[in-house]
């Protein structure tokens, strides 16, 4: 980057004081240049895989089709702005898991051993909502209570019943 090297001349000049006019001129040329971006500094984007536990999990589709939180009002392309998202957290320690089915509060309890997961003792609050998200909640619970093992893949989470893909979910954020 030719900029990089009108640094160390400014420098030198602002330190000496020798000619404002270079002065005044490296200041300028400072502040208009753009900063290159630091070595080593955190990047925003996530890297790796997010972690299964603490991790506030949005629901994308549950049997290959989306759920309407994420599918949207018809025709709009975009989440519905009624339609309360779908999500789980499997908090750490506890072994318990909350969440959302789209419509009712969800609770339960969960084991893990390796990729090995099981969700028990799974109740939702019992909400009236519109049809397509109490079609969603009985298709994600019916999903849920099937669950035998989990992968991550970046920031995508499959919940698995043997090979097939019943539940796939979207890492939010982090949950402390």
């Amino acid at each position: 980057m030719p900029h990089l090297s009108l640094i160390p001349f400014c420098l030198q000049h602002v330190r000496r004081v020798r000619c404002m006019r270079r002065v005044a001129a490296c200041a300028v040329a400072l502040a208009v240049l753009p900063v290159p971006p630091v070595l080593g500094a955190p990047s925003s984007a996530p890297t790796g895989n997010a972690p299964l536990r603490n991790t506030r999990w949005v629901v994308l589709a549950v049997d290959g089709s989306a759920v309407s939180s994420a599918r949207g009002a018809p025709g709009s392309g975009a989440p519905s702005r009624d339609a309360q998202a779908a999500r789980l957290v499997l908090q750490s320690g506890s072994q318990h898991l909350s969440g959302n089915t789209g419509c009712n509060t969800l609770q339960g309890r969960y084991t893990q051993r390796g990729t090995q997961l099981a969700l028990t003792a799974l109740a939702a609050t019992r909400k009236a909502c519109p049809a397509p998200a109490m079609q969603d909640e009985a298709r994600l619970l019916e999903a849920l209570r099937a669950i035998e093992a989990y992968r991550i893949e970046g920031q995508e989470l499959s919940l698995l019943q043997g090979d097939r893909v019943r539940v796939k979910l979207k890492a939010a954020a982090s949950v402390k």
